[in-house]
């Protein structure tokens, strides 16, 4: 009798710890990294992963999921810490050629170790709830990671200038809603694809191309703008055209932040000659069109960049008095530091060295966003 208790209670044991498997249920794609290089999800499709507790055969499990365009299944093993994938199978929708094809393909090779038949990671998840994060490591130190929640990151989409940063010098946008429409659908031989927009007179046309070598990079090759004179002259307009549309120092790597709501345009180099001077101009865009009343405020600026203790602003004093508020934010997205704005001078001194974001805007939206380097 005492043997059926024991037999019993190891069964329930290994059951219960099995039913209670932290890796179970859904995980949405938020990126992954290979060899240094990040490729964000920022497709218009819910890509997902499930991992069940369904026995397929021997100790081997079923997982299925959905990719930027097929969906995608296969069998795995775990322990407390690993997990190997086998088994990889998809559906056949063709979209070799666009973006989402491209970022597909490298997962898939990630996810199958090149389709060698079986892959092996570790794991480990942080956070609590819906603040979870699922990371996945294989032995040369490629990373996948997931969350409870859908990143919510569409790059092909209309984006609203809030930021032009030029040769060190910022200009935010105080009139008008100069935009970026980045179509997704390539041209059947170039390859490449289309863009418009808006400045603050003056409408453009445009085509680029999206590249992995070094994570998220886009390529500028073409932008036509009309030649109406703005009255007054517009120096937000101007920058925004001299960045975007300098041939000679046009490819960005591009990030979406703040929980979908900016894309960063940074320009970097270019192994076709870029412009060194061009390196560093940065394209701030928000989902969302300023209107007058967000803009109806004097430019706020940094004074001192990079920043060491103190983060110290260019803002009228009446500002300081207009129920605004900032928010600062890590490359990741992390919440740094949230408060009133009603000093001049922020703390900064606990930050590590890095870039950050500061946000200041009332409760309906960002009326500026800066970004700072911490010494």
């Amino acid at each position: 009798m005492k043997k059926f208790y024991f037999i019993l209670a190891v069964f329930l044991c290994s059951y219960t710890g099995f039913s209670q498997n932290e890796l179970v249920g859904e995980w949405y794609l938020d990126s992954f990294s290979i060899d240094s290089a990040t490729y964000n999800n920022v497709y218009a499709f819910v890509n997902t992963i499930e991992f069940t507790d369904d026995i397929i055969y021997e100790n081997y499990l079923e997982y299925s999921g959905s990719s930027t365009c097929n969906a995608f299944f296969g069998e795995y093993n775990s322990t407390s810490d690993t997990i190997e994938f086998s088994s990889l199978g998809s559906t056949l929708v063709d979209c070799y050629g666009e973006p989402r094809g491209t970022f597909e393909a490298i997962y898939f090779s990630l996810l199958s170790n090149n389709s060698t038949g079986s892959s092996a990671f570790s794991y480990v998840i942080t956070g609590e709830g819906e603040e979870q994060i699922l990371t996945l490591t294989n032995s040369n130190n490629s990373s996948i990671f997931y969350s409870k929640t859908n990143p919510n990151s569409i790059l092909h989409s209309t984006w609203y200038l809030e930021t032009v940063i030029e040769g060190g010098i910022t200009y935010n946008v105080t009139a008008g809603s100069p935009s970026l429409t980045l179509q997704a659908n390539p041209h059947p031989f170039f390859g490449t694809m289309t863009f418009a927009g808006e400045g603050v007179c003056n409408d453009y046309v445009g085509e680029y191309g999206m590249y992995y070598g070094n994570g998220d990079e886009m390529r500028i090759t073409s932008m036509t703008p009309t030649t109406d004179l703005c009255e007054p002259p517009s120096t937000i307009e101007t920058a925004y055209f001299s960045v975007l549309g300098d041939t000679s120092a046009n490819l960005f790597k591009f990030e979406i932040i703040n929980n979908g709501t900016n894309l960063v345009l940074t320009s970097v180099p270019d192994p076709l000659d870029r412009s060194v001077n061009a390196l560093g101009d940065i394209l701030i865009l928000g989902t969302e069109a300023l209107s007058v009343h967000d803009v109806d405020y004097n430019e706020i600026a940094i004074v001192k960049n990079p920043a060491k203790d103190q983060l110290e602003l260019n803002i009228a004093d009446d500002l300081l008095f207009q129920n605004l508020n900032y928010s600062i934010y890590s490359m990741e997205g992390k919440l740094m530091s949230k408060s009133k704005l009603n000093i001049k001078n922020i703390d900064v001194s606990a930050f590590t060295t890095g870039l950050y974001f500061i946000n200041i805007g009332n409760e309906d939206k960002v009326i500026s966003s800066l970004k700072f380097l911490k010494e």
